[in-house]
């Protein structure tokens, strides 16, 4: 029903769209982008408990839980050919930097459209991209993690070991955290015909590599995990 009245009110939109000739933010997309981010943030934090075990994921939900100042703003919107262009271009630097790692990292390269593919990309006038912009501010967990780095290399201490940051992140130490200001943006593809409105990866952006979770958890997971943690003397 919500994408039917959606589609509804911006079939004016969609006729000063073909008559203007440009691109314009529609306010009930923009509205709905927006809704459906807070939706999903709000998703998160509302994970059932029995969900939630002594692990990594469980870990970042608790640090959604205690980001803040959470601001969302929809700032642009493209042309297909804009965003395959821009997809296109992130493309090739992910598969050069892959090129340069080990043999598994080279597994991970992704052919790019044929030249066919993306003419057709690109005359598709239904299909608009949405930019986003979410700022926060998050835990600071740089010297938490670092400090129990070293025993992540033992998988059987892991349970303990998040347990143990858990409770640094408890409402009774919730005062004493540190915080970091971050930002990102995404993107939404919206069909101005069939009104299908969702996430859209360039590759680069929060769709494309850590999602909205990943996006508001505490930087240095990757950087100090139970893989990294084998490597230490």
């Amino acid at each position: 029903m919500k994408k039917i009245l959606l589609f509804l009110a911006l079939s004016l939109g969609v006729l000063c769209f073909v008559a203007c000739g440009g691109t314009k933010k529609e306010p009930e997309v923009v509205k709905f982008i927006i809704d459906k981010i807070n939706s999903d943030i709000e998703a998160i934090k509302n994970t059932p408990a029995k969900e939630r075990r002594l692990d990594v994921t469980s870990l970042r939900i608790r640090e959604v839980e205690l980001a803040k100042n959470i601001k969302i703003e929809v700032t642009d919107v493209i042309s297909s050919k804009e965003f395959i262009e821009i997809y296109l271009k992130n493309l090739e630097e992910r598969n050069n930097e892959l090129r340069q790692g080990g043999m598994f990292s080279k597994i991970s390269i992704v052919d790019p459209p044929s030249p066919e593919q993306i003419e057709e990309f690109k005359k598709n006038k239904d299909v608009v991209y949405y930019k986003y912009i979410i700022s926060a501010d998050i835990v600071n967990l740089e010297d938490i993690l670092k400090k129990f780095h070293p025993e992540m290399k033992d998988i059987m201490e892991l349970g303990r070991v998040h347990s143990d940051i858990l409770n640094f992140l408890s409402e009774e130490n919730k005062e004493k955290l540190q915080y970091e200001s971050v930002e990102g943006y995404g993107y939404f593809y919206f069909n101005t015909k069939t009104g299908e409105c969702s996430y859209a990866s360039d590759l680069k952006g929060i769709s494309g590599e850590t999602g909205i979770l990943g996006f508001l958890s505490a930087r240095g997971h990757d950087k100090y995990n139970i893989w990294t943690a084998q490597k230490l003397k």
